[in-house]
């Protein structure tokens, strides 16, 4: 990979460490939101699989497995927001 040129590193503008743009909590609402049309489409499987064809595979014990891990990350991610606010530095 090549560095940009010289005249290309000038031209960008001075970084603000001091008071940085900070836009918000979008990715906690993105969580929630995405987090709650996993859960009620992974419900309706496991409510058809469970009651409806009475048979709970590998495949199901694995996509509760998946859907714990997503959990923590999204509040892993949930926390970082809160905790010290989502920065990108323009």
């Amino acid at each position: 990979m090549q560095l940009a040129p010289v005249s290309v590193l000038e031209a960008w503008p001075k970084p603000n460490y001091i008071n940085p743009v900070i836009r918000g909590h979008g990715n906690v609402i993105l969580n929630i939101v995405l987090y709650s049309l996993v859960f009620f489409f992974i419900s309706i499987r496991m409510f058809t699989r469970v009651h409806l064809k009475k048979i709970f595979g590998a495949d199901d014990f694995f996509i509760l497995l998946a859907m714990v891990s997503s959990n923590s990350t999204c509040k892993t991610s949930s926390e970082v927001v809160n905790l010290r606010g989502l920065i990108f530095i323009s």
